[in-house]
C-alpha cells in the first residue's frame, strides 16, 4: 500500500499587480482644457496666430504711375524692386535688396518716374495702380522752393516756411514727407514741424514735434525713430516735444500757446544754424483748423504770425482759393 506524502505548498512570492496598457489614440484623446479667459480681467485670451502664406508676384508700373496699398496690422507685405526706379513718398527704394521692405499696419504709395517692376508677397487690404497723381506739382512745388532758398542763402535770410494745410485725410502729412525728403536730397537740412497732435511725428500721440532732418527718411519707418524706441539703420533723430494731450486744436485753450513755444524755439534753431536757416521749415497742421470758425480762420493766422509768414501749400485748391482771401497779402504767399 503506498503511501502518498503531500509535499507543503511553496510560499507564493508577493507578485506586483499589473495596470493594463491602452492602447493610444490620437481620436480618442481628451485635450486639455484651455483657459479662454485671464482670470480676473475678463479678457479674452490672446488668439493663436498663424503664418500668413506668402505668394510672390510682380506688378509692372508705367512711367508716371503709382502702386497703392494699405496693409492692417496683422498683416504684412513685401515689396522689392526688380527693375527700374521707384520711390515712397519721395525716398527711393533700393534695387535688388536681398531682402523686401516690410510694410505693416500701414498705407503708402510707390510711385515711378521712367517706369519699374515690383516683386510684392504677403497680403494687403486692398492695392491698386493709380495713373492720375499729384507728383508733378510736388516736384514742381519743391523746385520752386529751391528758387527761393538759393536766394535766401545769397541774401544771409532765411529760408522759406511752408505751412501745410487741408482737410482731414487729405494727405497733409504725405506732402510734408514728399518735401522734406525733396529737399534732403538736395543736401539740405529742414526743420520739420508737426502741430498736428494725432501724428505723434518722432513721438507718441498728443503731442507737437519739431526735428531737423540731416539724412534720407527711413522707407518703412517714415520719420525714422527717436532714441527712445531702440536702434535704427537710419540715424536717429533729436526731436523737441510739447506735450498737448487733445486731439482737437479746437477742445482746449493750449494750443496757441504752444505754437508760440515752439515757434521761438524755432526761430532761435534757425538762428544758430546756417544749414537749416537757408533749408526753412516746413509745417504740418492738423485738418480741424481747415473748417475755421464761421468763416475765420483764427489758428491758421496765428501760425502764420507767430512763424513769421509762411508760403501755404494746401492739397484742395479750391479751399486755397478761398483761404488765402482772408490773409493779409503781406503776411502769406500761396503756392
Amino acid at each position: 500500500m503506498k503511501h502518498h506524502v503531500q509535499t507543503p505548498a511553496k510560499p507564493l512570492k508577493h507578485q506586483p499587480r499589473l495596470q493594463p496598457k491602452l492602447a493610444h489614440h490620437p481620436s480618442t484623446h481628451t485635450p486639455e482644457p484651455i483657459m479662454t479667459t485671464l482670470p480676473g480681467l475678463s479678457l479674452s485670451a490672446p488668439q493663436e496666430s498663424f503664418p500668413q502664406t506668402s505668394v510672390l508676384r510682380t506688378q509692372d508700373l508705367p512711367a508716371g504711375s503709382e502702386y497703392r496699398f494699405e496693409v492692417s496690422f496683422s498683416r504684412s507685405l513685401g515689396v522689392k524692386l526688380l527693375s527700374g526706379t521707384a520711390e515712397l513718398f519721395g525716398t527711393e527704394l533700393a534695387p535688388n535688396t536681398k531682402d523686401p521692405y516690410t510694410f505693416s499696419g500701414t498705407k503708402g504709395a510707390i510711385y515711378t518716374w521712367h517706369g519699374c517692376k515690383l516683386e510684392l508677397s504677403g497680403e494687403a487690404e486692398s492695392e491698386y495702380t493709380a495713373e492720375e497723381t499729384q507728383m508733378m506739382s510736388y516736384a514742381n512745388a519743391h523746385f520752386a522752393l529751391e528758387n527761393v532758398r538759393e536766394r535766401a542763402k545769397a541774401a544771409g535770410q532765411m529760408g522759406p516756411r511752408v505751412l501745410v494745410v487741408g482737410p482731414e485725410n487729405a494727405g497733409k502729412t504725405s506732402v510734408v514727407r514728399i518735401l522734406t525728403a525733396y529737399v534732403v536730397k538736395a543736401g539740405r537740412q529742414p526743420v520739420v514741424v508737426n502741430l498736428d497732435p494725432r501724428q505723434g511725428m518722432l513721438s507718441v500721440p498728443g503731442s507737437f514735434t519739431a526735428a531737423t532732418f540731416a539724412s534720407i527718411l527711413d522707407v518703412e519707418e517714415g520719420w525714422g525713430s527717436s532714441p527712445i524706441s531702440g536702434p535704427s539703420p537710419v540715424p536717429v533723430k533729436m526731436p523737441l516735444v510739447y506735450h498737448y494731450g487733445l486731439a482737437s486744436p479746437e477742445e482746449g485753450k493750449t494750443f496757441r500757446p504752444l505754437v508760440t513755444r515752439m515757434a521761438l524755439a524755432m526761430t532761435s534753431r534757425l538762428e544758430e544754424d546756417a544749414e537749416a536757416k537757408t533749408a526753412g521749415c516746413i509745417i504740418d497742421t492738423p485738418g480741424a483748423i481747415s473748417h475755421g470758425k464761421g468763416g475765420v480762420y483764427e489758428n491758421i493766422q496765428h501760425i502764420i504770425s507767430e512763424f513769421s509768414g509762411a508760403y501755404i501749400r494746401d492739397v484742395c485748391p479750391l479751399f486755397l482759393t478761398s483761404l488765402v482771401q482772408k490773409y493779409d497779402p503781406k503776411q502769406a504767399r500761396a503756392d
